[in-house]
């Protein structure tokens, strides 16, 4: 919730800030390309320290990362909200990802990960909606605050151990070190799936970029009768 809320308010804020489309769609970048460059580094620290760790550091730099539009009201504070809150979502997505495939079997794999993208569905429903209403009722600087706080529950989770975490595999994590993200596409099938899945996240990001800000626009500027 926390991503997807952050996104939709930082792009809004840029607007109401007066920042050009091109520094809108750079914004709406940021939350998506540190990952991309970092994503078989990321992998090995999973491999290396297991799940809590990277997924309790990321919850407190997404809330951290939230928090910045509250105390720094500014156009650069938005830089900062979808560097550290895309990147480390990434991180908590991809990990915790990492823990369910630790933990399931073969025969309930597949219901683990899909209980896991129904919760990010109702995330991406729930989310948009909450932000536009507090966006409206209590601004943007303290919506970025009202989602800060959310990552926080996530921290109580983990820090205090409610969830059974694997230990790290140092022998994955040496297994993976002569790799890198080029050689993942050397396989025909792993290149048609990688391009199938930029196509359909282009399309999303797309949409979920430009609704938004035409929507703000057309309601913030007079009609032609006027």
């Amino acid at each position: 919730m926390v991503f997807r809320g952050a996104n939709f308010n930082v792009l809004l804020a840029a607007v109401s800030l007066g920042a050009s489309p091109t520094l809108v769609g750079l914004l709406a970048a940021l939350f998506s390309a540190p990952t991309a460059l970092m994503s078989v580094a990321m992998g090995r620290w999973f491999d290396r320290s297991g799940a809590r760790i990277p997924l309790l550091c990321a919850a407190l730099l997404m809330s951290g990362g939230a928090a910045t539009a509250w105390l720094w009201r500014d156009l650069g504070a938005l830089f900062v909200v979808s560097l550290l809150v895309g990147t480390f979502y990434n991180v908590f997505v991809v990990s915790g990802h990492q823990q369910i495939g630790r933990f399931s079997g073969p025969e309930d794999k597949v219901s683990n990960y899909s209980l896991s993208m129904q919760a990010n569905s109702a995330a991406n429903f729930v989310a948009p909606l909450v932000t536009g209403f507090a966006i409206d009722g209590i601004g943007h600087a303290n919506t970025f605050l009202m989602l800060a706080t959310l990552p926080l529950l996530s921290v109580a989770i983990i820090g205090f151990n409610w969830l059974r975490f694997k230990p790290g595999s140092a022998r994955g994590a040496s297994a993976a070190r002569g790799g890198s993200t080029l050689g993942l596409l050397r396989p025909p099938l792993m290149r048609g799936i990688f391009a199938g899945a930029v196509l359909a996240f282009v399309a999303l990001n797309f949409f979920a970029f430009l609704m938004p800000v035409y929507g703000c626009l057309l309601y913030t500027s007079p009609s032609p009768r006027d």
